[in-house]
This record gives structure tokens, C-alpha cells and sequence, in this order.
């Protein structure tokens, strides 16, 4: 098997070109061949709040939070031929929880999802999801007014046959096949984390002493020598590697860990292709300029399960709200999908597809990898 190189070329350049125009995005859309597998749709950080701009954290970039839906709508007015789409997470923002609006924020997004035809929607965890909701809240199908389409995190009977099932079926970490000899498989990157049960922000609704989860407390309070339950800078000194330990990051446990290796070794031995859908980052090449910020946790571990049984032909995450693209020498793509919400002067929403074609029997390759900035279009405002 390998992994195309010409679709790396195309990418880069995609990410630091000038926004495309709708024309050209929709005349792309279309643009099909009887040799490409199937397409997916995917976008992250939507993070959609009913409040004024901001800055982000770091104060380097301004955070459009009321033009986020309709950056939404309009990607999925495109995605509608596609054979699934992921929310990699961050649909609405954690800013929602301390207005007690995270309901009517939810009902404005998921109103836009009710547009889409496309009949297999994979929404994934992300921190604002637990910031707002607990884990429990989130498990189960939920319909937020004016929306009627059910929201919820766990593996939707949608996706048809489940040929790895994890031991609880509520779990966020689950897989799926999209087409003859390939798998996609869902992480869940909180699953260890000092908010793990969610129900609130760190440093604000949760403490270490009210609603933090104890374990993901100490595991990252560990590593860090800045108060992590607190309002303060939680990167205060850390550099490289370290900086991952930061509370809105997080860890596969060990559980889901062995049936991550345990799907891995199946598909390698059929040869079955992997793609792998993470909200935090598994590779620290590819966070921004290398500064790993956005990086889980326990990513070594993660990684060696990957390299250890070689079928893995893309990663694509969220989260720290930049485009980036990483090509290992294992042959492993990562994909970071940036979002509107956070880029300067004029928002442009970023989302994308892919697809997958057989070239030989015995090879498949990226036959499109295509990340988007698109201008806003005021009248969907």
C-alpha cells in the first residue's frame, strides 16, 4: 500500500493559497471518476456562540463566534454527495455553559445539520462538548429545538454493521466501514482527562475539588508545574513535548488503547485500509510550528500501535484551530483541519474533502485531498 504524494503537493498549496471562490469549489464537488472509492466531508471547531468577537487565548487571532453557523450551513449545502461527514468536534463553544444558552446554541447549529442528505453524520468529542454537557448528557440521542436531528456521540446505527465493538456501547471510540477493505475508526481523546465526565469549564463551573475527574487531574497536574484547575497560563514555561500537558488535552486509555491495537491488528492482517479521526492531535509534527500544544497526551503510545501494524493511510484531527499537514516516514498522512472562527481580518471557514482511489490491486492512494477557505457569503448569515 501506499499513500500518494502528489495529493501532499496539492495540499500544502491548497492551505497557503487565497480563498477559493464558490464556483471553483462547486465545479471540484463535482468532479467525479469511476475509479475514486468513496468521498468524506469533514470540519472542526465550528465552536458557534451567540456572543461578540474575541480573542483567542493566546491573543493572536480574533474569534468570529456568531458567523460560525453560517460558515456551517455552507459547507454542508456542499457536502451533500458525499458518503458520510465528520464534525470532528468543538461544535459550539464552552463560552455557552457560563450563559446557561448551550441548548439554544446546539438548536442553531444542529439546525443547519438538518439540511444535510447525506444520511451518515459522525459527530465527535471534542473539550467544549464536555465543557458544556456531561458525558452522560452526550451518550445519549438528544434533539435541540428548532433542530430535528438527533445529536449524540455514540456510534449511530447509521454506520451499519460494527465488526469491533468496544465492551460498553455507550463508549465515544468506535469504528466504521465506508467502502470494501477499509475502516474508519473514531478516538476518543478524552476518555483520560481532567474533565472526562464534563459538566463544566476548568477553572470556572469545575475544580480540583468540585467535578474535575481525580485521575486526569493528577496524571496532568504531574507533568505540569502551573495550576491547571485555575484562570492562570497553563503553558507558563513548557516547551516541546511538555507543552501537551495541558487540561484541555487528553488521553486514549487503556482500554480503548488495546482495542485500538486490536482493530489495528486485524485490519493488518486482511488489508484493510485505516483512517483515524481524533479531536487532539496524534503526532507532534504536526501541531502549529511544531510546539505540540494541541498534542494528546499519551501520543507515543498511540503511534507505536500505528507504526507497530502498518495500515493507517490518514489521521485527520481538530483542535488547535490551524491547517496543517504532516507525512511521516511510515507513511502515515495527518491532516489538521483549521476553521473560520479564528482566522484574522476577514473569516474565511475552512472545511474539506477527501477521497480514495485504487490504482493497482495492490495500491491505493489520496486521489483528492482538498482543505478550503471559503468567503463568507453574507445573505446566509
Amino acid at each position: 500500500m501506499k499513500t500518494g504524494l502528489r495529493s501532499c503537493s496539492h495540499l500544502c498549496a491548497a492551505a497557503a493559497t487565497t480563498p477559493s471562490t464558490s464556483s471553483a469549489i462547486s465545479a471540484l464537488s463535482t468532479t467525479a471518476t469511476s475509479t475514486v472509492l468513496f468521498r468524506f466531508g469533514v470540519i472542526a471547531d465550528v465552536q458557534y456562540a451567540d456572543v461578540d468577537n474575541v480573542f483567542n487565548y493566546s491573543h493572536t487571532k480574533t474569534r468570529y463566534y456568531r458567523r460560525s453557523a453560517g460558515a456551517l450551513k455552507q459547507a454542508i449545502d456542499w457536502w451533500n454527495s458525499f458518503c458520510f461527514i465528520v464534525n470532528l468536534g468543538d461544535l459550539i463553544d464552552g463560552r455557552n455553559k457560563g450563559l446557561d444558552c448551550q441548548d439554544a446554541a446546539m438548536g442553531k447549529v444542529m439546525l443547519q445539520v438538518d439540511a444535510l442528505k447525506c444520511p451518515k453524520v459522525v459527530h465527535m468529542i471534542g473539550n467544549h462538548e464536555l465543557y458544556c454537557f456531561t458525558r452522560s448528557d452526550l451518550s445519549k440521542p438528544h434533539i435541540f429545538p428548532p433542530s430535528r436531528s438527533p445529536y449524540c456521540l455514540n456510534r449511530s446505527a447509521q454506520l451499519g454493521c460494527d465488526e469491533y465493538p468496544t465492551k460498553e456501547p455507550s463508549s465515544f471510540y468506535y469504528s466504521f466501514k465506508p467502502a470494501d477493505n477499509w475502516l474508519v475508526v473514531v478516538l476518543d481523546p478524552y476518555d483520560t482527562s481532567v474533565m472526562r465526565d464534563g459538566g463544566g469549564r476548568h477553572g470556572y463551573e469545575l475544580t480540583k475539588d468540585h467535578g474535575l475527574d481525580p485521575q486526569g487531574y493528577q496524571l496532568c497536574q504531574s507533568h505540569n508545574p502551573n495550576k491547571i484547575d485555575g484562570k492562570t497560563d497553563f503553558f507558563a514555561g513548557l516547551t516541546g513535548l511538555e507543552s501537551r500537558w495541558a487540561p484541555v488535552n487528553g488521553a486514549v486509555g487503556k482500554e480503548q488503547l488495546s482495542w485500538l491495537r486490536g482493530v489495528l491488528r486485524s485490519c493488518h492482517d486482511r488489508g484493510t485500509n485505516v483512517i483515524i479521526l481524533s479531536h487532539v492531535i496524534l503526532h507532534p509534527q504536526a501541531t502549529r510550528n511544531n510546539n505540540c500544544r494541541g498534542l494528546l497526551w499519551n501520543y507515543d503510545d498511540v503511534l507505536k500501535a500505528i507504526y507497530d501494524l502498518p495500515c493507517t493511510r490518514l489521521v485527520v484531527c481538530g483542535h488547535i484551530h490551524n491547517e496543517v499537514y504532516h507525512l511521516d516516514n511510515h507513511g502515515e498522512s495527518s491532516v489538521l483541519m483549521g476553521f473560520g472562527l479564528v482566522t484574522p481580518n476577514v473569516p474565511y471557514p475552512e472545511f474539506g474533502h477527501s477521497g480514495w482511489r485504487a490504482e493497482k490491486p495492490t495500491e491505493v492512494s489520496i486521489s483528492e485531498l482538498h482543505p478550503f477557505r471559503r468567503k463568507f457569503d453574507p445573505q446566509q448569515m
